[in-house]
């Protein structure tokens, strides 16, 4: 197909053939994934139906179905994040060698949180409203990219390059974009301080961090400010005017004293 010329593509098989489940699958989705942008999910299924290699060894065959395609990607992300860091300790080095002036803050990774693979995710449960509108995108294939790319971002520069190329492309953006943007870095920053997840209770924001049953509460709770009250395992935040930032605040110090 050129421009509004339309293409059609027409595919045979003998009804009397016999057909292995896999062959039916693979008609099965090109058969429903008729839609504009389908072809990215015909190439998932046909991954998930073929397999994506052995990531145990050098041989490129294989099912990733025993462990599933998401756990497949963590352990592919977390080999590569051990590489990296190992990279990160050498320049680390280096920079002490030279004997540069350098701050002893715990500084947040670029690199997702993939230490344990297995680890469940950070669950956010904030009260702010957060989408994509359609007003600001129209076309649902463009939408949903820019959600899956948002939630792919694993570092704040990442998310400060997402914000400013959004506003490269649409112009001015509402709030409830900012408000998901937000939550991105928050996770992101929850993930590097080992807090498991961030609720509501009675009015308050709720952190919850196995952790901080093993830390110096004094020391803590004075980095904390008077906003915050730690308890054994939980930093709770009141949700008054200008908590977002005192969210953020809190959860730097936590990254920093996390050990």
């Amino acid at each position: 197909g050129r421009g509004v010329q339309r293409a059609y593509a027409y595919l045979l098989y003998n009804h009397g053939a016999s057909l292995s489940e896999v062959a039916r699958q693979r008609l099965r989705v090109i058969q429903e994934a008729s839609e504009l942008g389908a072809g990215f999910r015909v190439a998932m299924m046909d991954l998930e139906l073929r397999g994506a290699g052995d990531i145990l060894g050098a041989r490129q065959s294989g099912h990733i179905a025993a462990i599933g395609f998401n756990l497949y990607v963590k352990l592919l992300a977390q080999a590569v994040a051990e590489v990296q860091e190992q990279g990160q300790e050498a320049l680390q080095a280096m920079v002490k060698q030279t004997d540069r002036p350098h701050s002893g803050r715990r500084q947040l990774s670029l690199l997702p949180s993939l230490t344990d693979a297995l680890a469940p995710p950070v669950t956010l449960d904030l009260p702010l409203p957060s989408s994509i509108p359609t007003s600001l995108i129209p076309d649902d294939a463009v939408r949903l990219q820019l959600y899956r790319r948002i939630a792919a971002l694993n570092s704040l520069s990442a998310v400060e390059e997402m914000e400013a190329e959004l506003k490269d492309r649409f112009g001015d953006i509402p709030e409830v974009v900012y408000n998901l943007l937000y939550q991105i870095r928050v996770k992101i920053m929850a993930e590097a301080a080992r807090v498991t997840d961030i609720g509501r209770e009675r009015g308050q924001l709720v952190l919850n961090a196995a952790w901080l049953g093993n830390t110096n509460h004094k020391t803590l709770q004075r980095r904390l400010g008077p906003h915050c009250r730690l308890g054994r395992r939980k930093v709770w935040i009141a949700l008054e005017n200008g908590w977002p930032g005192r969210l953020e605040t809190a959860l730097q110090v936590l990254v920093e004293m996390a050990p």
